[in-house]
This record gives C-alpha cells, sequence and structure tokens, in this order.
C-alpha cells in the first residue's frame, strides 16, 4: 500500500486524476482506492472521477444522460456510477442467503384527474407494458390508452410526467436511448380482430413514435410512422430485427405448409418490401438478423441462412391496410453456412426453440458477431449455447460459424422450474460488459439468475452461470402470468428491476384493492 510519503505523493493532482481515468471498471477504481490511502481520499473527495467514468458508461452503455443531470456532490456521482456493479455484488451475497440485498417498493403510480372543477380520486395505471429507461430515472408505461413517462426519483410515489394518448398497446417490441433528448419506441397495437369486415383475415398495426425532453425539461411525444398489414390468419409475427431506421419482421405459417413471410420496412424513407424466404428449416428459426446488405436467418440447429436485402420493388407505406400475401414469390437464400448439431450437446435435437426463448448478440463489426440463445433440454433444464458468426463478404458461402461454449443450469429450487425468458430483450441493453439475467418465477415468489457476460465469455474460454437468488415474494394477492416476459424491465446499468401485476381476474394489478401497479428492485 503507498502512504502519503511515497513519490506518488509528490505528484500534482492533475497526474493522478489522469492515472485513476484510465482505468477500465469501478472495480479497478475501487481496487486502487483499497490499495492506496493516497487514491482513496482524492477518489472519494472528487466529483471529476465518478463524473467522467459515469459519462464513459452513458456512452458505452447507451444510457439517457439526463437521468442524472441532478447529481452533484462525489456521493451522488459515485453511486450512480457504481450501481450496475453493486447490483452484481448484491447478487453475489444472496447467493448464500435467502434474498437478494435490494431494495424493494410498491410504486404507487395512478392519474391525477384532468380538467375537473372538484378533487376525484386518481385514476388506477393503464399499462400493459413497462420499460425502464437506462439511468433508472425514468419508468415509461404504455396501456391501452395512455404512454406515460415516470420520474422515480421520488420512490414509492413517482411523479407523472407526460400522459400521451395511443391507440392499445399489445407488445412494447423496441426501446431505444437515441441521444439525450430523444427516446424511440416502437410498439404493436392491439388490433380487434373479430371486426367483420377484416373477412377471415387478421391485421397488424405497427407504431413508431419519439419522446422528446426539451432543455426546460418538459417531455412531449410524436408518431414519427405507422403501418397496416393484412396477412391470411394462419400467419403469426414471430421474429423481427432492427438495423437503425429499417426493421424486418418474420411471421410464421403456423401450420407449417409454408416459409412465412418476411417484411422489411424503413420506417424514415416509409418504405416497406416483403418476400417469402423458401428456408428447409424455418421450423428451427430461432432469430433474424439485419444487417447492411443482408437477411440471416439463425436456424438453431442446422445453421445459418442468407438472403440478400432486395434492392428493387420497394413501395410506398400508405394510409391503407397492406396485402402481403398474394403478392409473394418464394426468394431461394443466397449463402448457407452449416453448422454441426453435434455442437450443441444436450439432448434437445427434435425440440422447436419458443418464441420467448432468449437471444443475445453482440456486434464485432459489421460483417461478425456473437450471440447466445437459450432452449430447454428434454430433462427440462435449459442450456445457453454461445456462437461465433463471420460474414465473408466477398464469398458469402465461405462464411464461418464456430460454437463458443454451451453453459447448462438449473433453478433455484424445486418449485421454481419455469424459464420465462432471458432479459435481454431487443430492446433492451445487456451489452457485452454487462451479465445476461434469466427470471425464474411461480406464483409467490421470484429469482433472479445471473449469467456471465459475453466479453467475459470470450476473454475467458468459458464461464460458469452465477448461483440463482431469489428476490422478495412476488406478494399476496398477485400470481406471476404466462406473460410476464412481456411485463417486466430490468436495467443493468443501474440495477434496477420492475414488474408490472396482476391480479387472480387477469387485471394488471399489485393487489385486490389497489389497481393496476408495478413492484422496483434495486440495489442498496
Amino acid at each position: 500500500m503507498c502512504s502519503s510519503r511515497s513519490l506518488t505523493a509528490e505528484l500534482p493532482v492533475e497526474i493522478l486524476l489522469r492515472v485513476v481515468d484510465y482505468l477500465d471498471s469501478v472495480a479497478d477504481i475501487l481496487h486502487l482506492q483499497q490499495t492506496c490511502k493516497l487514491f482513496d481520499n482524492l477518489i472519494d473527495k472528487s466529483t471529476d472521477v465518478w463524473r467522467s467514468y459515469l459519462r464513459r458508461q452513458c456512452a458505452q452503455h447507451e444510457l439517457f444522460t439526463p437521468s442524472y443531470n441532478e447529481l452533484t456532490s462525489p456521493s451522488d456521482f459515485k453511486k450512480a456510477a457504481t450501481s450496475s456493479f453493486r447490483f452484481v455484488k448484491a447478487h453475489g451475497r444472496g447467493a448464500t442467503s435467502d434474498y437478494m440485498s435490494t431494495s424493494y417498493h410498491k410504486l404507487e403510480l395512478s392519474y391525477p384527474p384532468i380538467g375537473a372543477k372538484r378533487r376525484p380520486e386518481p385514476v388506477p395505471l393503464d399499462a400493459t407494458a413497462i420499460w425502464i429507461v437506462p439511468g433508472g430515472r425514468y419508468l415509461i408505461t404504455l396501456g391501452s390508452q395512455w404512454l406515460s413517462v415516470w420520474d422515480l426519483k421520488e420512490i414509492p410515489v413517482p411523479t407523472l410526467l407526460l400522459r400521451f394518448p395511443i391507440k392499445p398497446c399489445l407488445f412494447l417490441l423496441y426501446a431505444k436511448v437515441v441521444d439525450d433528448q430523444t427516446i424511440r419506441i416502437l410498439y404493436e397495437v392491439e388490433v380487434d380482430n373479430t371486426n367483420p369486415a377484416f373477412a377471415g383475415d387478421t391485421k397488424y398495426e405497427y407504431v413508431w413514435l419519439d419522446l422528446k425532453l426539451s432543455k426546460q425539461k418538459q417531455w412531449s411525444a410524436r408518431i414519427t410512422s405507422q403501418i397496416f398489414l393484412s396477412l391470411p390468419v394462419q400467419f403469426v409475427p414471430f421474429k423481427l430485427s432492427l438495423l437503425r431506421e429499417k426493421i424486418v419482421i418474420v411471421f410464421e405459417d403456423r401450420r407449417g405448409f409454408s416459409s412465412g413471410i418476411s417484411f422489411l420496412w424503413d420506417h424514415v424513407s416509409n418504405r416497406y418490401t416483403c418476400w417469402r424466404a423458401d428456408l428447409p428449416d424455418l421450423a428451427n428459426l430461432s432469430q433474424v438478423i439485419l444487417r447492411d446488405d443482408y437477411i440471416l436467418y439463425l436456424c438453431h440447429i442446422k445453421g445459418i441462412y442468407g438472403v440478400k436485402v432486395p434492392s428493387t420493388n420497394h413501395q410506398v407505406v400508405s394510409e391503407e391496410c397492406i396485402n402481403l400475401w398474394p403478392i409473394l414469390s418464394p426468394v431461394q437464400p443466397d449463402f448457407y453456412t452449416r453448422n454441426d448439431p453435434s455442437n450443441l450437446g444436450g439432448d434437445f435435437a427434435l425440440m422447436r426453440l419458443t418464441r420467448s426463448a432468449g437471444f443475445r448478440i453482440q456486434t464485432i463489426d459489421d460483417k461478425s458477431f456473437n450471440y447466445e440463445f437459450c432452449q430447454k433440454q428434454v430433462n427440462g433444464e435449459p442450456m445457453i449455447h454461445r456462437y461465433h458468426f463471420s460474414l465473408d463478404a466477398k464469398d458469402p458461402s465461405k462464411s464461418i460459424l464456430k460454437p463458443l461454449d454451451s453453459l447448462t443450469f438449473r433453478g433455484p429450487n424445486p418449485d421454481l422450474t419455469t424459464l420465462y425468458d432471458l432479459s435481454g430483450k431487443i430492446y433492451e441493453i445487456c451489452d457485452s460488459s454487462i451479465p445476461m439475467a434469466v427470471i425464474w418465477t411461480n406464483k409467490q415468489q421470484a429469482s433472479i439468475s445471473l449469467l456471465p457476460s459475453l466479453a467475459d465469455t470470450m476473454s475467458k474460454g468459458g464461464s460458469n452461470p452465477k448461483t440463482e437468488v431469489k428476490l422478495v415474494p412476488w406478494g399476496e394477492y398477485v400470481h406471476a402470468p404466462p406473460g410476464l416476459t412481456e411485463k417486466y424491465s430490468l436495467c443493468p446499468a443501474s440495477g434496477m428491476f420492475a414488474v408490472l401485476w396482476y391480479d387472480e381476474d387477469g387485471r394488471w394489478e399489485i393487489d385486490s384493492s389497489s389497481g393496476t401497479g408495478v413492484n422496483i428492485y434495486y440495489p442498496i
């Protein structure tokens, strides 16, 4: 341990701060504090150290920087910068105890009355989807009538900052921090397909909207694009992928008679095109990935099929309903990169990868990436498989697909046997430096498992999953619904975890008397 009499003590403060600035992680900074008293005093009292590290976190993990605008003291910045680190540490400590060391609150979310002369009771929350904005300060809810933005600063009674009228939300498909003023959201509208005018087809509607936070701290919302599709009743949306302004959605044929429909939509130019990819293994499709030149269809047993992004036949999106099916003809894949099924390990070769199975991707560059997916084995135990794919731009048929490792893990106890999802949905930031979480649940309690990050796996040649740790009980009057994967949000950067509850009658609420509500967890 260095002392105040060492040569280090004679260096100017500016030089010492530059040394700290070169450190890559919170763990490195805290380790330096523990081994050198001089640095311990300097770092603990320095707003600049923790502010600088927090800025790096915001840039690297695409956090919403206004979440931290009101921080002032070194302790404020340190608490924010170390949230993710403390979340992982709390998880580790919880492995040897009954519960994870988190704070827990039932949020009191309700809409204040609008335009009333007298003061009636607040209206219960209308929500079918939730999202914690990366940074942990703001919560977004979408429901049958409203999109709402809440400030979580004063837990357990958040402040309603914006209520924007929307069409009924069925699923939140995508949410992303664009910059320090803008959040972009894509959601699927709940369409009434019992309407006789639909003549047996199924209608789908998708809406893009932008949320803006002005310099005067005022929130606003604006719908930027929307589209209305019509497909035969046997087709359902199965997988989607986004790349900048484009989104590709694969609609699955539930009868298995065709290869499904791939729909590509540029919501900025407001143009679309679609095709039927003639793939022999679409039944084993685990994910679709959109790249600049190709749409990649990942079939977890067989390999990867590549279809070149169509450069022609792009139609302008109109306000009318677009009928996809009659105009399509099969498209052959441009290349196929085979996977040896023996690389997967486990006994589930005949099992279908479910729609709720987790998937995570780590982009290396525009031609290569690492990815992982989760699959339940015949014995019920889930297994995580990790792969590397590298596209050969000159000759795609020479592209490389190779396994990295596989991890098998078990639930925390026999009563919690349901693996709902990896938390890294397409609209959540769980990048290479942050562990992934797996949610287990039954009617009364939940557990969260942290898996190694992709970066850890790449550098260490494989790693074992973390021990499962229980969270606090769900609550006396609530039951975990089958659709839980669409009703929670984990912000790895802040360690905050929110769950949207419903009661036995199918209403989303916290208990039998309080209406719809949200539970929130965060590291102490």
